[in-house]
């Protein structure tokens, strides 16, 4: 006989308590796997498991577009001004070059990440990184390879980089599906 397992849970709105059934009470789970009493949503549409506050939706790709562009945007200038304090007004073109290299990483990397969906979600997320990384590696390794890595380009491609990965990565788990998590202990 194995014993009940322990996964109540407090919903966080109204106070009410739930919980698991044991495997041995006759469920359909077929053992180990426990049953939810009651729905997982209530009628208002939130979740009921755990003390989480709704349900987590996909983000639209045309919502993170309009987050990101402007974004990176905005980080491209400012680490333009950082670059033609540092370097001087050369780094100008150096800067938004390298801006505008990240921004389309970026882009190509969350609309090559929202094409692949379901339970291979989580692949798309990291094919959308690899394109990512492999534009800006690329245009990194041709100014190297050309000598043309002055002014700043490849300090500035970096820094633009690391600012959209950080932006891309959000925006990325944010347009995976949600999925259901059961916490039992």
């Amino acid at each position: 006989m194995v014993p009940p397992q322990n996964c109540d849970f407090l919903d966080a709105a109204d106070g009410r308590r739930g919980g698991c059934a044991a495997p041995d009470s006759g469920d359909s789970s077929g053992g180990d796997a426990a049953a939810i009493e009651g729905p997982v949503v209530d009628e208002t549409g939130r979740n009921r498991i755990g003390l989480s506050s709704g349900p987590v939706r996909r983000m639209p790709v045309g919502v993170a577009m309009a987050i990101l562009i402007p974004a990176l945007a905005f980080g491209g200038v400012l680490i333009g001004f950082a670059a033609v304090n540092w370097w001087g007004p050369a780094a100008t073109t150096s800067a938004l070059l390298a801006s505008l290299i990240c921004i389309a990483g970026s882009i190509l990397g969350l609309m090559v990440g929202s094409l692949v969906t379901g339970p291979q979600a989580v692949n798309g997320l990291l094919l959308g990184l690899f394109c990512r990384m492999s534009l800006a590696l690329g245009a990194g390794m041709v100014a190297m390879i050309g000598g043309k890595g002055g002014n700043g380009f490849l300090e500035c491609l970096v820094a633009n980089y690391l600012f959209s990965l950080a932006i891309d990565t959000v925006l990325a788990v944010r347009m995976l599906p949600s999925t259901r998590v059961l916490r039992g202990t």
